[in-house]
């Protein structure tokens, strides 16, 4: 059975800040990224365990899957796959996730 997928609000920020950026400089790019995150959360609907753990994080719930040079960060929650953020990798992923709880 597939899974809801729900997105946070901080997840949802992320993207609307990501793809304005992108598509201030390059409008082709930001179209195929904000296409490629999320072909990529839809299929977690079927396949939830396909990222790995998150190594910062101790739960054993939330997974991150790579799309481009961002994490895009999601816990499995029974039947819900919830989007919890999107991070660029080169910030310190401690304190963009601290600003989430």
């Amino acid at each position: 059975m597939a899974a809801t997928i729900r997105w946070t609000l901080p997840a949802a920020d992320d993207f609307e800040s990501i793809f304005e950026y992108l598509v201030r400089d390059a409008p082709l790019y930001a179209k195929g990224f904000s296409e490629d995150l999320l072909s990529t959360v839809e299929s977690l609907r079927l396949h939830p365990s396909r990222g790995r753990r998150v190594p910062e994080l101790n739960d054993e719930n939330c997974r991150e899957v790579l799309v481009d040079s961002y994490r895009l960060v999601y816990c499995e929650l029974g039947d819900v796959i919830e989007v919890a953020a999107i991070i660029h990798m080169s910030r310190d992923f401690a304190s963009a996730w601290q600003k989430r709880e």
